[in-house]
């Protein structure tokens, strides 16, 4: 067996200016009429906590029949808690509970 060094190929790409690839299309905020299925959960969940004041966790995100409907119910719920609206506690025997912050 012979063994040499091969020497490594260089491949050089042509690289493009950033400023030709860096030009995003801008998204006018103002124009965002229509909402979408977070801000419609979120509203949903909103509505309820005004109503009960304290519900259980797992009754408002847990949906049996749908993973992805439990996680997309976390997810809105994660922004409630985020911004202030909603509070998740927990009792003296141990339940999470998710309220209205005071």
């Amino acid at each position: 067996m012979d063994t040499k060094i091969k020497q490594k190929r260089v491949c050089r790409k042509k690289r493009l200016k950033p400023t030709e690839l860096a030009r995003p299309e801008q998204l006018v905020e103002g124009s965002r009429e229509e909402r979408n299925d977070t801000d419609k959960t979120m509203l949903t969940m909103f509505n309820i906590l005004r109503k009960n004041r304290s519900v259980k966790l797992e009754i408002l995100v847990l949906n049996r029949n749908s993973f992805a409907q439990t996680v997309e119910n976390l997810f809105a719920l994660s922004f409630l808690v985020k911004d202030g609206r909603a509070e998740i506690k927990v009792d003296k025997a141990g339940r999470h509970l998710v309220c209205e912050p005071l």
